[in-house]
């Protein structure tokens, strides 16, 4: 039996892939295998595993960075890389490894503790977690999240909560999500096909029938360990460490960037003795020079002053994605609330020495924020340059823009179903052909299925133009017109 660690990452995390596939080296010997699904890779990203190459194998899938929806297509490829070289390596004993995390010296000690587990038991699929997150899987976000990233506490459609469940599940989807909701940032799989398969099966039902979050993985896990009774073991407390490593690993922060900032401090400050610190100064300072160059070039685009601003804001991807794309033009975002998000724009276009116009507009009704306290905000942040701040509503302040004028659009207004409609027609029209109008509609979460009668699909339907979803957010593209 072999034993194989698989990472799966794109061009975002090869810094952390870094991180986590030298640490699991170091400490034992598995065969390290890393799946790029990313943009090509230049001579200077590749030589940073010239550290592990006695130990590394390496398979590319180039990803179509041409198309808006990329980061969603990236999403989506990683999760079914994940499982089709989990089947590929089924006589293994396979480590299935997120970038966030790093391992320390105690890991050897539990992988042979874990194979002679396997030993014994070779005529069981098992899967082998590390860390659960939630009592049972049907407490989960996955579909319908109590509280969002921001705290603000969500209103579930228990209606359509069980419509989806008994869509992706059958009737008896109560049995299938009972058990233990798994992270998926250390899983350990040995003979498992025919759970891989269930999985699989399940998570595509969740993406083709309900709209769910391509990054939500761990429910279908739980719902197909029940379903073919796969026997699992859940792992000791010392296997789930946040912030220091006082077991095998520890996971650190991946979303948003979050590392970037965390790395950064550590690398510079001297009297860090964690070992998370320890393992970023081991491998980093000893990685090539013009790769922690480039990583702290990278750093200084990287918005962070955003963060001192109060309010939701999980579109941070989108609005990346954006300025990576658009060289010049004008955008505009609908619901400012504080400034969160549009600080973070602004952040961004300051960063890119582009020139991109960005305008955010805002009614200002609620009583906890004002037009003054977001251009205070913006100023502090030293971005108030980036940005035009409008009082107004929202389908009113369309006439500051011409037609055809628009290259993106984001509606934040937290708008009814039919204020949306209003919204949606009044800004298309303001948009340029090619151009990408995306926000929120809450509708979605209420009727969950796109068939159903929400603001978003109803507009999409009568202008004859696809529709992309993720969670609450929605993507519209405005397509050229034929000659």
């Amino acid at each position: 039996m072999k034993k194989r660690g698989l990472w799966i990452f794109d061009e975002n995390y090869l810094m952390l892939t870094y991180l986590s596939a030298c640490s699991f080296a170091e400490h034992s010997d598995v065969i390290i295998t890393l799946i790029y699904c990313g943009e090509k890779m230049n001579d200077a990203d590749l030589e940073i595993f010239q550290a592990i190459q006695e130990k590394v194998e390496v398979y590319y899938f180039t990803k179509d960075v041409s198309e808006w929806e990329a980061h969603m297509q990236a999403n989506i490829l990683n999760r079914l890389a994940r499982l089709h070289f989990t089947k590929l390596f089924e006589d293994d004993l396979v480590f299935m490894i997120d970038s966030d995390v790093a391992f320390s010296e105690i890991l050897n000690k539990k992988i042979k503790h874990v194979e002679e587990r396997f030993n014994n038991h070779e005529s069981i699929f098992p899967v082998i977690s590390g860390v659960v997150e939630f009592l049972s899987a049907s407490d989960a976000y996955l579909y319908f999240k109590k509280k969002d990233k921001a705290g603000f506490t969500r209103k579930t459609n228990e209606s359509a909560k069980l419509n989806v469940y008994t869509r992706i599940y059958g009737s008896d989807w109560k049995s299938y999500i009972s058990g233990f909701q798994f992270n998926n940032g250390f899983l350990i799989f040995y003979k498992a096909r025919k759970l891989i398969e269930q999985w699989e099966h399940y998570y595509l039902a969740g993406l083709h029938d309900a709209d769910v979050n391509p990054l939500d993985d761990q429910v279908p896990l739980a719902a197909a360990i029940q379903k073919t009774e796969c026997t699992y073991w859940k792992m000791d407390p010392q296997w789930n460490s946040l912030g220091d490593l006082d077991g095998p690993f520890v996971m650190f922060h991946a979303w948003g960037g979050e590392w970037k900032i965390e790395i950064d401090q550590v690398l510079r400050n001297a009297e860090a003795t964690s070992d998370y610190g320890n393992i970023c100064k081991r491998y980093l300072t000893n990685c090539p020079a013009v790769w922690i160059k480039k990583f702290f070039s990278d750093l200084k685009s990287f918005p962070y002053r955003y963060r001192n601003i109060q309010g939701a804001f999980d579109h941070g991807t989108v609005f990346t994605d954006l300025i990576k794309r658009l060289e010049s033009g004008k955008i505009v975002e609908v619901g400012t609330y504080k400034g969160r998000s549009a600080c973070f724009l602004a952040e961004l276009i300051k960063a890119s020495g582009k020139n991109i116009q960005f305008t955010t507009i805002d009614h200002f009704e609620r009583s906890d924020t004002s037009m003054q306290l977001v251009q205070k905000n913006l100023k502090r942040a030293d971005v108030q340059d980036y940005v035009t701040v409008v009082e107004g509503e929202s389908y009113e302040t369309t006439k500051l823009f011409k037609e055809e004028e628009l290259d993106f659009i984001f509606l934040d207004t937290d708008s009814s179903k039919n204020r949306l409609a209003v919204e949606l027609e009044s800004w298309y029209e303001k948009l340029k052909e090619g151009g990408i109008l995306g926000g929120y509609d809450h509708s979605i979460h209420d009727t969950v299925f796109k068939s159903y009668d929400c603001a978003s699909w109803s507009f999409c339907e009568k202008h004859a133009i696809p529709l992309m979803t993720y969670e609450y957010q929605f993507l519209i593209q405005k397509p050229f017109k034929t000659k």
